[in-house]
């Protein structure tokens, strides 16, 4: 993302867990997930990436604005439902809302604390 011109805010440190998840399947939620930020996302303002980390639970969180143009991709949200199911079937979650013009996707990993 930051190739393309965006820029990244980590308003937290990355915890110290084993993530307990399908490597390959993840990779199809993010490579969605960043997908959809390059379609959508307005790259003048700053994408938020937060990560908490409590008991057994990993939770990332990542906002971004929508840009505003009529020239933005038709969606039906396919993808985002489908990053739900691969996710409830690694055991975790994923949550998404739209809010004020931002765009929030909260992803929930189970873990093992180091």
């Amino acid at each position: 993302l930051a190739e393309r011109g965006y820029i990244i805010e980590c308003e937290t440190e990355i915890p110290d867990a084993h993530i307990l998840i399908d490597e390959a399947y993840f990779r199809r939620v993010t490579d969605n997930l960043f997908s959809n930020i390059t379609k959508y996302a307005d790259v003048e303002r700053p994408i938020r990436l937060s990560m908490a980390l409590c008991e057994d639970i990993l939770s990332i969180t990542c906002s971004n604005i929508v840009k505003k143009n009529t020239d933005k991709p038709e969606s039906n949200g396919i993808g985002l439902k489908t990053c739900v199911k691969i996710m409830e079937e690694m055991g975790g979650g994923l949550t998404y809302f739209e809010e004020n013009d931002a765009f929030t996707v909260k992803i929930d990993i189970h873990c093992e604390k180091k």
